[in-house]
């Protein structure tokens, strides 16, 4: 076992290198056996290349296990749930109002807090009667001319949409704009608006400089986008 560790016989493999033409592993050492030179000396290098590859091959599956298991962080509120990267931090969650126009809730994950600016931000609002699946065609212009006027304000305007996708298994509209920051900086927004009965919820994924991780992160959080149980506890249907 400790010649196998940390990485396929990495521990025993140094052990080797370590007492020259006795070429002992740990356990050799330890049981104090001998160890007796099977190929030529010419064909050394040779020999050692099989155990470079099977070395080299286990640090690759370590490291894509490191990763693939590891890369990910779980929102769990609002009778929702999205995974985003492990990388990044959840700026918090803010209750709204309850008049119409305010938001129930609104949470913000996203790679660094000092900017904020480049972020997901999960939004979802009380809409005044329910909306269904085949409804949402008929509503994506008052979504489109939406989007035209925000960015619009914000000094810039839509750059691509309404593209029909799907969103915690309900149909949504996804839209792509820009705008200027107050200080000048331009931003992309990618902003995707899906229903769940008298729910919106809008899933707003801007960046200003980093645009391949928030993107990514972006298409984490539409990806795995869960309604649960919890939102008729909530009184969302």
């Amino acid at each position: 076992i400790v010649d196998w560790l940390p990485m396929v016989y990495l521990a025993g493999f140094i052990s080797m290198l370590d007492t020259g033409t006795r070429r002992k592993r740990i356990g050799d050492l330890a049981a104090r056996t001998a160890v007796a030179r099977a190929v030529p000396v010419r064909h050394r290098s040779l020999a050692l290349v099989p155990l470079a590859v099977v070395l080299l091959a286990a640090a690759g599956l370590l490291a894509y296990r490191a990763t693939s298991a590891g890369n990910t962080l779980t929102y769990r509120a609002n009778g929702v749930s999205f995974n985003y990267p492990a990388t990044w931090s959840e700026y918090g969650t803010s209750n709204g109002e309850s008049s119409s126009s305010a938001p129930l809730w609104t949470t913000t994950v996203g790679p660094d807090p000092s900017t904020p600016y480049d972020r997901v931000e999960v939004t979802a609002y009380r809409v005044n009667q329910a909306v269904a699946a085949q409804s949402i065609g008929a509503l994506t212009p008052t979504i489109e001319s939406y989007v035209k006027q925000a960015y619009g304000q914000a000094g810039g305007g839509m750059q691509g949409g309404p593209e029909e996708i799907t969103m915690a298994g309900k149909r949504a509209v996804r839209f792509r704009a820009t705008g200027f920051l107050t200080d000048g900086t331009p931003f992309t927004s990618t902003i995707v608006f899906a229903f769940n009965g008298t729910t919106e919820y809008e899933v707003n994924c801007q960046y200003t400089a980093d645009a391949a991780e928030v993107k990514g992160g972006c298409d984490q959080v539409v990806g795995s986008f869960h309604i649960g149980k919890a939102s008729a506890a909530q009184g969302n249907p």
